[in-house]
């Protein structure tokens, strides 16, 4: 593809132009009213004496860090114990040292890290129902 030297074509315009009409915007549309929205603020030790567990299951993804920290960070907020159950639905079945209360400080510098700082495993027992009732209890 050598330079012919050829320049292109001037812009000339065309000859049955498009007809330009101006837009014309109507100013007796009357004003909509926002709706009030009533906002029902969660009250810091709201729900003192509750609890929560957190446990993550299945495979890693992105944001599974995070996600542990806000529940933990909000219900502590709350006023809640919050718990880590470790190892997923298997640390759900076996119970015991896999059950341990989360803090402020246990979720502070996780987000950057991939996984998840409880760990999660698929658990066979979980699957049945006898499994399902050992981790009721």
């Amino acid at each position: 593809m050598g330079d012919s030297g050829a320049r292109p074509a001037e812009h000339e315009a065309s000859p049955n132009p498009m007809p330009i009409v101006p837009l014309q915007v109507n100013m007796n549309i009357p004003s909509v009213t926002p709706l009030e929205v009533q906002r029902k603020l969660v009250e810091r030790g709201s729900q003192k004496g509750k609890g929560i567990a957190v446990f993550t299951s299945g495979g890693d993804s992105q944001g599974m860090n995070a996600a542990v920290r806000a529940v933990v960070r909000f219900g502590i907020y709350l006023g809640c114990k919050v718990y880590f159950i470790k190892e997923g639905y298997q640390g759900m079945v076996d119970g015991g040292e896999n059950i341990v209360e989360a803090n402020w400080a246990s979720v502070s510098g996780i987000i950057h890290r991939g996984g998840t700082i409880i760990g999660s495993a698929r658990c066979m027992d979980f699957k049945e129902r006898p499994g399902r009732l050992k981790a009721a209890k």
